[in-house]
């Protein structure tokens, strides 16, 4: 996990990071300074043509989850 902020993070948000990194282990996962989260990884052409993306942001963890989702389901087709 990185942090760019210094500021504690609230219990539920460590916990939901836990389990995102643990869930995708492929994706670096970085909350920012102004409230941000992204994950990034490698993506193979063949991965980008059908819809992978290296960079993903959202607006809280939940969001960056559901995303996260919708690209573990192109990595298991693409394979």
């Amino acid at each position: 996990m990185t942090m760019a902020s210094t500021n504690p993070q609230p219990p539920h948000t460590t916990q939901t990071l836990t389990v995102l990194e643990h869930t995708y282990p492929g994706w670096n996962i970085s909350g920012h300074q102004n409230g941000m989260w992204s994950a990034t990884r490698d993506v193979t052409p063949t991965q980008a043509d059908a819809g992978m993306h290296a960079i993903i942001v959202q607006p809280n963890l939940l969001a960056l989850a559901a995303i996260l989702s919708q690209q573990l389901e192109i990595v298991q087709r693409v394979r």
